[in-house]
C-alpha cells in the first residue's frame, strides 16, 4: 500500500509577531522602539539628551574577583555571577598617564576614542599634539616598564549591553587582559555572519593565577536573535550611537594594580 505524503506543514498565523513578542517580554525598550528611551528620559531628567557620563558602568572586579558588581535602583551595589544581555555597540579605547599612580582618577595625559589615533600632552609641555597609535613608544609591547611586557598605553575595549529590562546599556570596560576574549568572540560570530548585536550573551569572569591574580571576562553565546529581533536591536543601536561614542573608558581596577595584558 502507498504510503499517503503528509501535507505541507503552514506557518502559524502570526508567527512573525513571535519575535515581537519574546524579545518585547525580555527588552521591552527593542520592541518599543528608541524613542520610548527619549520620552523617558526627557520624563526624568528634563530634557532628550544623554550624558554618556551619566549611563550605568561595571568593571572586571579586581584581585581575581569571580562575581560582577552591579549598580542597583538605590545606589548599592548587588553581585552577580554573569551578566546576561545584548552587545549594542563596542569600541576600543587608549589612555595613558606619565605617573601611573594617576590612573585612578586622574584624567589620561593622552587618550585615543577609536584606538587609533591618540591626542594629548605627550611631552608633558602643555601643548595638545595628535599622533598615531600605532607609532607611539607607549603603545608598544614592553613599554609598561622592565617589570612588564605590556604597554604603557592601556588599550580597553568599552562593551554598551543592553540587560533585560533595560531601557539604557550599561557600560562595561575591558581589561587589556579581557580585549583579547571578546575580539575572539567577536571574530567567532563574523566568522559565521552574525552581527553582534545579534546575539544574546552571557559574560562571565575567569580567574588566573599567576604572578599577579586577575580576572578575565567570557563571552558565550545564550541564544540566536532571528531578523525582526537583529532589526530592533540594530534600530536602537543607530538611535543612540551619537551618545555611546563619546563615552570613555574607566580604568579596571586590575590595570591599576598591574595586570597590564602581557601576553601580546
Amino acid at each position: 500500500m502507498a504510503e499517503k505524503k503528509k501535507a505541507a506543514t503552514k506557518p502559524k498565523a502570526g508567527a512573525k509577531e513571535t519575535a515581537i513578542v519574546a524579545v518585547g517580554e525580555t527588552y521591552p525598550i527593542l520592541a518599543s522602539g528608541a524613542e520610548k528611551v527619549l520620552e523617558v528620559v526627557k520624563a526624568n531628567l528634563g530634557s532628550g539628551e544623554v550624558s554618556p557620563f551619566e549611563l550605568d558602568r561595571i568593571k572586571i572586579p579586581g584581585g581575581g574577583g569571580s562575581f560582577w558588581e552591579v549598580p542597583d535602583l538605590d545606589d548599592s551595589m548587588v553581585t552577580e555571577k554573569t551578566l546576561e544581555g545584548i552587545i549594542i555597540f563596542t569600541k576600543l579605547n587608549r589612555a595613558f598617564w606619565h605617573k601611573s599612580d594617576d590612573a585612578d582618577g586622574s584624567p589620561p595625559d593622552c587618550h585615543s576614542q577609536d584606538g587609533e589615533t591618540g591626542q594629548g600632552d605627550l611631552n608633558q609641555d602643555g601643548t595638545t599634539t595628535s599622533q598615531p597609535c600605532s607609532t607611539c613608544p607607549f603603545a608598544q609591547w614592553g613599554s609598561a616598564g622592565e617589570k612588564s611586557k605590556g604597554q604603557a598605553c592601556k588599550l580597553l575595549q568599552i562593551v554598551f549591553l543592553l540587560r533585560p529590562n533595560d531601557y539604557l546599556p550599561t557600560v562595561i570596560t575591558l581589561p587589556p587582559t579581557s580585549v583579547k576574549a571578546i575580539r575572539k568572540f567577536m571574530l567567532r560570530l563574523a566568522s559565521k555572519g552574525v552581527p553582534y548585536w545579534g546575539v544574546e550573551v552571557s559574560v562571565g569572569l575567569e580567574v588566573i593565577k599567576a604572578d599577579h591574580t586577575y580576572s578575565v571576562a567570557t563571552f558565550k553565546v545564550n541564544r540566536r536573535l532571528d531578523a525582526k529581533e537583529i532589526e530592533m536591536a540594530s534600530q536602537f543601536k543607530e538611535a543612540l550611537m551619537a551618545v555611546l561614542d563619546k563615552v570613555q573608558a574607566d580604568i579596571p581596577d586590575d590595570d591599576i594594580t598591574g595586570a597590564n595584558g602581557d601576553d601580546g
